[in-house]
């Protein structure tokens, strides 16, 4: 019997790897280029990535035979939905797989922004002993305030909670939602001008791109710490340099941009952490996260 043929173009385990090759006939290869993307995904029956490859309509066009789109991550901006519908490709991802670490990941910013971690790191291995200039702030009683409250906006809720920080949630509409306790639903507008650290925990639609602007920084507090960790298009970046070079807030730290595997001139500033996109990056979501993928596309061939 022929057996359909699945192409890996970013990582997940070596468990899932292993398993979906005494399945399928499995070609892994890492971030191929557009040009070479096309001619890899020309005859393959799934493509399995996360959020660097962007499958756009000449790539969707190109695979002839896909009929899965496979997500080992929760967001889907970078795939043409529409488009996949009109040819009948389905697709699937892992929304909740990795709350906890994502959530876990944003307190260590928070504490790493607070207490000036990666500037310390970074002046001692200098031999820079500047002790001065590296007083941070106490987190107990500070408010917090989370922008989104699905899976990993609860789960930074809860953690924020454990450090004895107030917590203010802002959501499209709190009446449709339920919260925990001690957890105080506001506006937007509240949340901005309340909160002295703000967590972003949106999905990049056409609503929430460029969310946080000008205007927004100004609603805020000097002293304010920014996180996002969720999609690099919901800040526009340009106004972050600006109110981080002005001092308008006091610091940010970003695990997403708006160009990944670029460099930005955010990187210059002295207020600010980034990292490449590892919130999510433990060894236990990753396994987790391969082994539901391979369950999953186990289950769409069964159904179909």
């Amino acid at each position: 019997m022929k057996r359909r043929k699945i192409l890996v173009v970013e990582p997940i385990s070596c468990e899932a790897i292993i398993a979906l090759t005494s399945k399928f006939d499995v070609l892994v290869e890492i971030l191929p280029n557009k040009k070479r993307l096309l001619e890899l995904i020309e005859d393959k029956e799934i493509i399995i990535l996360r959020s660097r490859i962007k499958l756009d309509k000449e790539i969707i066009f190109a695979a002839k035979n896909l009929k899965l789109i496979a997500m080992a991550g929760i967001g889907v901006d970078h795939i043409p939905l529409d488009e996949l519908k009109k040819r009948g490709i389905a697709w699937l991802n892992v929304p909740d797989l990795s709350a906890r670490d994502v959530a876990e990941f944003t307190l260590g910013m928070t504490l790493a922004l607070a207490r000036k971690l990666c500037l310390a790191d970074s002046l001692l291995r200098n031999n820079e002993w500047r002790r001065n200039e590296l007083i941070g702030v106490s987190l107990i009683d500070k408010t917090f305030g989370v922008v989104g409250y699905g899976k990993i906006g609860k789960e930074t809720s809860y953690l924020a909670k454990c450090f004895g920080m107030n917590v203010l949630v802002s959501v499209r509409n709190s009446e449709k939602n339920k919260f925990d306790e001690n957890i105080t639903p506001v506006s937007f507008h509240q949340l901005l001008k309340t909160s002295d650290i703000i967590s972003i925990h949106l999905p990049l639609t056409d609503e929430t791109r460029g969310l946080f602007s000008q205007k927004e920084f100004e609603l805020m507090k000097e002293t304010a710490l920014l996180i996002n960790t969720a999609r690099g298009g919901i800040i526009n970046e340009e106004a972050l340099y600006n109110a981080l070079k002005s001092r308008t807030i006091r610091g940010a730290a970003l695990d997403v941009f708006e160009q990944e595997r670029q460099y930005n001139r955010l990187f210059e500033l002295d207020n600010i952490i980034v990292t490449p996109h590892i919130g999510a990056m433990t060894q236990e979501a990753q396994g987790e996260i391969g082994i539901h993928i391979v369950e999953k596309i186990l289950d769409f061939f069964r159904e179909n």
